[in-house]
């Protein structure tokens, strides 16, 4: 009978040890949550890019002109500038082997994406963790896909 109430007053003793180490833990624990759903993102637009590089390539490969190769790589990733939160576009570059009309049957046409990725809340609580005005942390990052395809 003792030993019971001795238990019951280490427990009354340790009641809030676990709320404050749950207050401790919590922030990094968003933290990583948050840059889970940020990588996420950022693996998703790699993927978009790389399918709308690959489009591209097609669409050259066909001697297409750039504007219309330029309107299939937008039209392959419909969502990506919004999911890149980039006020501009995909920056298309087109290597036109295709369009010349010497173009041999082993020519391969080449486009280049590129796309501007930019952080939502890690990097922001990053930089303002850090207390510097010039932190070394990016606020974006550029993403490139290469699309590779014989002319036809």
């Amino acid at each position: 009978m003792r030993g019971l109430f001795r238990n019951r007053r280490a427990q009354s003793q340790d009641a809030g040890a676990a709320a404050v180490e749950f207050a401790l833990i919590s922030p990094l624990l968003l933290l990583l949550i948050f840059m889970l759903i940020d990588f996420g993102r950022l693996f998703y637009c790699q993927i978009s890019l790389n399918s709308a590089s690959h489009e591209a390539a097609r669409a050259s490969a066909l001697r297409l002109t750039t504007a219309q190769i330029s309107t299939a790589a937008n039209n392959a990733a419909p969502s990506l500038k919004n999911m890149a939160m980039s006020a501009t576009g995909m920056t298309v570059t087109v290597n036109t082997a295709c369009a010349a009309a010497t173009a041999t049957l082993d020519a391969a046409t080449t486009v280049t994406l590129t796309q501007t990725f930019h952080w939502t809340l890690p990097v922001g609580i990053l930089n303002r963790a850090s207390g510097t005005t010039n932190s070394t942390v990016p606020n974006s990052t550029t993403m490139t896909a290469k699309g590779v395809m014989l002319c036809t």
